[in-house]
Order: C-alpha cells, then structure tokens, then sequence
C-alpha cells in the first residue's frame, strides 16, 4: 500500500475514535416528589403492640417493609413486606414494583417467589435479597395491582381495583381486596374476601381499620431520597 494512503488511513481512524460518541451511563431513576414520599413513609419496621397490650383480643402482628434492588436503574422502585407474628413467624410475604402514574398516581405490581418462605427473614440483611433478581426470581400475581394517591399532606390512600385477584382467597371466596393507608409513622393494611356476588366474606368491614401498624421507633424513619444498601441487579442467585 502506498505510504501516504496508509498515513491518510490511520488519521482517518484516529478521527474517527475521537469524534465517536461515549455510550452515557446508566442514571438513577427520577421519581417524583410523591413516590419519595410513599418509599420513606412505607419503609420500616412496625408493629401493634401497644394495640394489643390495650386490647388482649388483638394478636401481635409486625410489618416489616424494606427497599431492594436500588441499583436497579429503570422506571421502577421495589419494596419486599413481610407480616410476622408475635414471634417472628411469617404470616404473608410479597414484593411491590412502585412506578409513578399520571396525576400523582402510583401503582405497585405485586410479585411473590416460587417458595417464598425460604427467604423470609431477608429483610434483616444489610442488602436484602443480594443475589437474586426480579426478572428471573419474582412471579407476578396478576389482577393484584395497587394503586396510591396522596390525600392531603398527611396520608397515601391505595388499594387494589381490580375484582380478579385470587391470591390470598380462602375457600369459596371468588376474589380478594387490597388496601393500605400509609401514614408517616403508620401503616393500616386491610385485606378482605368475597363471593362471586360480591359479598364480603371475611375481612374487616368498611368501617374497620383493618391491621394498625406503628412504627416501631418513629425516631429512625427514613428520610426521602436518602440512601440505603445497594444490590447488585445482575448477580445470580446463591447457591
């Protein structure tokens, strides 16, 4: 090859890879005010002890909610709950995928995991469910979204709309109900059965609160935007 054409061909390629445009990486996801918001006020430890030393008829139940997959960039934040009994036994475990609607609208898809029970207790790691991810580990349960608005300043009102979620139904019940009040310091979770004439079968009434959780030390609730444990999106689970 003649020398010249060769130089010539080598500025041309250093051009070229200096012109290139770098490949931007990925950024965080930008939600909005009410979705930071919801993510602060919903994640903690919480509990109805004080209820139930008041009133012996009601069982200890504790909420425990925490953020995972933070490094998951996408349009997306995930929260695992798990309800326990006075002891530590889990009594039900799901994943929530939180994205911001329109009007100030926030819907969370519920997930659970084949064999849920094998992981409960997660949420006391310094990164919960590190190893695992949603697209391969999680099974959407269909028919159960919820969705949240902000009533005033002082609450998050949501609850499922859909009258085809079966997860959770007892016996001949058709389909099941999902409700939640967020509160900065409280959490009111109601979860209700009904027949195919859409009767309630179980349940608090509508004029019942339903599970009355306070945070267990308002002291440490999570400020909005603050940061917590990443997990890796990428690893595979552990064997």
């Amino acid at each position: 090859m003649n020398p010249s054409r060769f130089l010539f061909l080598l500025i041309l390629i250093a051009a070229l890879l200096c012109s290139a445009t770098p490949v931007p990486a990925a950024e965080p996801p930008r939600f909005s005010k009410e979705m930071k918001q919801l993510l602060s006020w919903m994640s903690g430890d919480f509990d109805n002890r004080n209820i139930a030393k008041r009133d012996t008829s009601v069982a200890v139940r504790e909420a425990h909610i925490v953020r995972v997959w933070e490094n998951l960039y996408s349009d997306a934040a995930w929260l695992y709950e798990e309800i326990t009994d006075g002891k530590g036994n889990p009594i039900s475990q799901r994943f929530f995928r939180l994205t911001d609607g329109i009007n100030g609208t926030i819907e969370a898809v519920l997930y659970t995991m084949y064999d849920i029970s094998a992981v409960a207790g997660e949420y006391k790691k310094k990164v919960p469910f590190e190893g695992y991810e949603p697209r391969t580990d999680l099974d959407e349960l269909p028919d159960c979204n919820l969705f949240f608005q902000l009533k005033g300043e002082s609450r998050f009102q949501g609850g499922s709309v859909e009258k085809n979620c079966i997860h959770g139904v007892k016996e001949d019940d058709e389909y099941v109900m999902y409700s939640y009040t967020v509160y900065e310091n409280k959490v009111v979770i109601a979860e209700r059965g009904y027949s195919d004439r859409h009767e309630p079968r179980w349940g608090p009434t509508d004029t019942e609160k339903g599970l009355e959780l306070r945070r267990s030390d308002p002291e440490v609730a999570p400020k909005p935007g603050s940061a917590a444990a990443k997990s890796g999106s990428s690893a595979k689970r552990k064997k």
